[in-house]
């Protein structure tokens, strides 16, 4: 899932698996994009079903790269829960979620994306600890910086830009989602793994 073809992921799952069918959704990732995530979201279910209806799939395996990552875990989210509380209407919990084997994350936006925080304070401050948690990414050129800063400042004035900075860190998306995942853990229904890939050359996400 994600806006880039990843011609090179989906050459690497053929090899692995030749037998598998790999569906490729897109949508826009353009810094002026409008697009709604929870739209996104509905529209990856919906393909699902569909490829459901045609060949029941035995397994289903998610892959989500950088703001991906974050629209895959939604929709797993979502087939377990309906995500009521995200749309006007629940959608319907879908019942192929028990064929989804893992979810695999490559170099997913979990926390959002930012271009400077506040200075972070671990949970052990009572024991002396904490650290500086710089959001930049160290792979971030000066000029992606200056273009994030500038979208953050004058995409809103100008109706645009709407999709990235609806995954900004703190943004409702991102924060709900992490506490809706963390409600899911805790429910004590069998969920599918999850692996994540960090890589060490990053122009998104610090850590």
């Amino acid at each position: 899932m994600g806006g880039r073809p990843l011609d090179d992921v989906r050459d690497a799952i053929r090899e692995t698996f030749p037998a598998a069918d790999v569906m490729i959704p897109r949508y826009s990732t353009s810094g002026l994009s409008n697009e709604d995530p929870l739209d996104i979201v509905q529209m990856y279910l919906r393909a699902i079903d569909a490829a459901m209806a045609e060949a029941p799939y035995d397994r289903i395996t998610l892959v989500g790269y950088s703001l991906g990552g974050l629209i895959a875990r939604k929709m797993l989210l979502c087939t377990y829960t309906g995500c009521e509380h995200d749309y006007d209407r629940p959608i319907r919990e879908r019942e192929w979620n028990s064929r989804i084997d893992r979810l695999v994350l490559l170099a997913g936006m979990n926390r959002g994306w930012a271009t400077h925080c506040e200075k972070v304070v671990a949970v052990q401050q009572a024991h002396g600890v904490g650290y500086e948690n710089d959001c930049r990414a160290k792979r971030m050129t000066w000029m992606q910086w200056i273009q994030a800063e500038w979208g953050q400042r004058f995409g809103p004035m100008f109706g645009v830009g709407r999709m990235i900075l609806t995954v900004q860190r703190g943004q409702p998306f991102v924060a709900n989602l992490r506490l809706q995942w963390l409600t899911l853990q805790g429910s004590g229904r069998p969920l599918p793994p999850v692996v994540q890939l960090l890589g060490d050359i990053d122009e998104l996400v610090s850590r």
